[in-house]
């Protein structure tokens, strides 16, 4: 009964009808510009937010400022861009930006209301909801209401995983037209930490000129450097990550992770420590498949060598907790530095320098190494290579101490893992969100422009949720790869130049040789993951094994950082053996460890 009432439904209320029924009720807002402010509701925070939209070809510009947190992104109909939270500006020309601008732009001017749909592909989905796959754009789910026929929500795929449901109610007049006066944007489902949006006022103005919608190409001037133009730091060897010491307000220094694939944070211990207040209460996400509790915060300063900051907000998380890392890291230099400076990671003589971007010469480009163009995807800098023979975009990520890891949808998408069958899957990192667990894989080849990586250890994603599960770009891009080349970020001219380092260092990047992955709970190492295949399920460990010892190391005493490393490095094919504790008795058992990813 229900598969014909669903057929009857649909023949009586085709995508045709229900948009004709929807230009009905909502009636046209003209031409012209419509210019919208909201209350605004974001994070435990209220604020303010405003919308300028060309009505006759979707154009928009749209600001939001809630306690501490401020953003803002438009589309002239050409390059979608964003303000960060820093107040700098970017293009948008990564991933799937220009799609969703595309779709934003095609909903602000109602396209769909065309007898063409402005090229648009438009399918039923139910009675009541229709798929709609703008030209250039992205698929989304349209709703509307039943009764009013008003639009109701938009589900959309958003980026690095997220998915969004927007919610459109209480609508009123605006000149000639309806236009909703609450909407919500429901992120992954999560109710609590929705933005709301109420609007305060709207008017219908006189059309703005395409330039009104450009990116601004006025930058914060709130950095400093040394009278030379640049400052070199040291970079701490043998890190899988890109560690350097930096200070907050003049207090330090603190480890920080160099990271292009983040933004400026500060751990809440960090914060607590310097009497630090942080406002809000968000969300937010990573390469683990859960989210994070975020905050914010105002500094006077961040200082890396004589690279500074200046009266910056910055968020507030725990990106590296100390249970799972082994130490206490204070947080994150992230985006904020990388489009400020010029910046070389010289992994061979363990060195990160900051120039003036102006400071950077032709002359200094052209010994830079091979260029590399990228676009910007939010914060990530994303380039186009090959994986094995397969074309691929890759997110350059400094944070990562992995030498690449291939997003889920890629490698369905390709069929990677069916040419692996006797690759291990197991947990392979922890970041922002949790672990990630991974095929291990020894791939042929990884292609940057001319720069070709040979046989490089790969991880092929499993993850249903997070940025890992994102089918806009193909794999992340850590220092695993980069270590081969001393790297140069240029963000003003989106180019990254690599000049090849003749012997790379590669001893921190090897796999756990015994699959048992560890972490700290309540002072001890806990084992969280003892995969299928390894030398430690063979052996009969499992995951909530209190480890105690390995061989004649007493890994408490060790510590777990150091245990993490020597997991990776014990001799191949020598028994070693193993204490846990489980339930209160104390175990012995002999493993054999091997290199789970084949040379």
């Amino acid at each position: 009964m229900f598969a014909v009432a669903v057929a009857t439904c649909l023949a009586h209320a085709t995508p045709e009808l229900l948009l004709r029924a929807n230009q009905q009720a909502t009636a046209s807002a003209g031409s012209g510009t419509l210019v919208r402010t909201y209350l605004y509701h974001s994070e435990g925070m209220d604020g303010t937010a405003a919308s300028t939209v060309d009505l006759a070809t979707g154009r928009y510009v749209e600001s939001s400022q809630a306690g501490l947190s401020r953003s803002g992104d438009g589309f002239d109909g050409a390059v979608p861009w964003m303000r960060d939270l820093s107040n700098f500006y970017l293009p948008q020309e990564g991933g799937n930006k220009p799609a969703l601008a595309i779709n934003q732009a095609y909903r602000n001017s109602n396209l769909w209301w065309r007898a063409d749909r402005a090229g648009a592909t438009i399918k039923p989905v139910d009675c009541n909801s229709i798929e709609v796959t703008p030209r250039g754009g992205q698929p989304f789910r349209a709703t509307f209401d039943p009764q009013t026929h008003l639009l109701a929500s938009i589900h959309e795929q958003l980026t690095f995983g997220q998915a969004a449901e927007i919610r459109y109610s209480r609508y009123r007049r605006c000149g000639r037209a309806l236009v909703p006066g609450r909407i919500e944007t429901i992120a992954d489902g999560e109710t609590s930490v929705s933005e709301t949006y109420e609007l305060d006022k709207c008017a219908v103005a006189a059309p703005k000129p395409r330039s009104a919608y450009a990116m601004p190409r006025i930058q914060p001037e709130d950095w400093s450097l040394p009278p030379s133009g640049r400052t070199t730091v040291a970079m701490r060897p043998n890190d899988t990550e890109v560690m350097i010491e930096a200070s907050i307000n003049g207090k330090g220094p603190f480890l920080f992770y160099l990271d292009s694939g983040g933004h400026n944070i500060i751990s809440p211990r960090l914060a607590r420590e310097l009497g630090i207040r942080i406002e809000g209460q968000g969300q937010s996400g990573g390469a683990g498949e859960s989210r994070v509790e975020q905050g914010y915060a105002r500094v006077a300063s961040i200082g890396a060598g004589g690279a500074v900051l200046k009266n910056q907000t910055i968020a507030v998380l725990e990106t590296s907790p100390p249970d799972v890392v082994g130490e206490l890291i204070s947080g994150i230099l992230g985006l904020e530095y990388f489009e400020r400076f010029v910046t070389r990671i010289d992994y061979a003589a363990n060195t990160v320098t900051f120039e003036a971007p102006d400071h950077f010469s032709a002359a200094e480009r052209r010994a830079a190494g091979t260029p590399v163009p990228f676009k910007l995807y939010e914060h990530m800098p994303q380039v186009a290579g090959r994986f094995d023979d397969e074309p691929a975009l890759f997110d350059i990520d400094t944070g990562s101490g992995q030498t690449v890891t291939m997003t889920r949808p890629f490698v369905e998408r390709t069929g990677l893992r069916a040419r692996y069958l006797d690759a291990v899957t197991m947990v392979d990192g922890f970041g922002t969100g949790g672990a990630s667990r991974s095929t291990i894989i020894r791939a042929a080849k990884l292609a940057l422009g001319s720069e070709v990586v040979l046989r490089p250890a790969a991880s092929l994603s499993t993850a249903q949720y997070g940025a890992f599960s994102d089918p806009a770009y193909g794999g992340n891009l850590g220092n695993g790869a980069l270590r081969h080349f001393t790297v140069t970020f240029d963000y003003p001219h989106q180019t990254m130049y690599l000049a090849r380092v003749a012997h790379p260092d590669l001893s921190a990047y090897g796999y756990n040789r015994t699959g048992m992955v560890v972490v700290l709970d309540n002072g001890q190492l806990k084992v969280v993951d003892a995969s299928p295949g390894t030398p430690a399920a063979e052996a009969g460990i499992q995951t909530g094994d209190l480890l105690r010892s390995v061989g004649d190391v007493d890994v408490a005493r060790q510590g777990l950082r150091e245990t993490k490393q020597m997991l990776k490095q014990v001799p191949v094919g020598r028994p070693l053996a193993v204490t846990f504790e489980r339930a209160g008795t104390q175990h012995v058992v002999t493993l054999t460890p091997r290199d789970l990813v084949p040379e």
